[in-house]
């Protein structure tokens, strides 16, 4: 488990890298998509690099439950899928300033 991430803050303010994936390619092969997966967060990256950054936005963490488990799923140069091995668990806690509808 890493620190806790409040909901409605973006994870990439101040220059910070949130999560840093790298994916274990020995031989190199094709990666043509790869699409980060966090509950309801979805994010896709066409012809991802690798270590790939990923970072929520203030409304993508604003979705998180307070314990999310992320995945990540790639695709070879074929276009077929392959869900990798291990997952990245973190807290989500109810952030500090809400629009309205925290009281």
């Amino acid at each position: 488990m890493t620190e806790p991430v409040y909901k409605g803050d973006n994870t990439g303010a101040y220059g910070n890298e949130f999560i840093k994936i790298n994916l274990n390619n020995p031989n190199e092969y094709v990666v043509s998509k790869a699409i980060f997966v966090c509950g309801c967060v979805q994010k896709v990256f066409e012809n991802p690099v690798f270590p790939l950054t990923v970072n929520l936005s203030s409304q993508e963490t604003a979705t998180l439950k307070p314990s999310n488990v992320c995945y990540l799923v790639t695709y070879d140069s074929e276009g077929r899928q392959k869900t990798c091995k291990g997952t990245l668990t973190f807290p989500a806690t109810q952030g500090v300033i809400c629009n309205g509808n925290c009281c």
